[in-house]
């Protein structure tokens, strides 16, 4: 019985510790959205998890420049999703433009 009782509260201590940790990563989020906010961004979606931050907006002024990490074509489009980190949170978005060789004629 002691063993099964003191699984149970390590078990506790961890799931505590989580949950903690996830609130931590809450507020980080909460301050960056609101600097986001306040830089004109408009925010989409949010995706927390205990140890990572996932902020999806919309295309963003050039104060925010962030690498490439997806090129694709898409129709007549290209599109460039980039990715920055601001704040401790992971924040991207894609950028769309139509591309010359692309166009169809007609």
């Amino acid at each position: 019985m002691n063993v099964l009782k003191s699984v149970q509260k390590a078990i506790a201590l961890r799931l505590s510790k989580q949950s903690n940790e996830t609130l931590d990563s809450l507020r980080r989020a909460e301050k960056c959205i609101l600097f986001l906010h306040m830089h004109g961004c408009t925010v989409q979606n949010v995706s927390v998890r205990r140890d990572h931050i996932v902020i999806d907006i919309d295309q963003p002024g050039t104060w925010l420049t962030g690498s490439i990490f997806i090129r694709r074509v898409h129709g007549s489009m290209r599109e460039l999703h980039r990715v920055a980190r601001v704040m401790g949170c992971q924040v991207q978005w894609v950028e769309r433009e139509a591309h010359v060789l692309l166009q169809r004629e007609g």
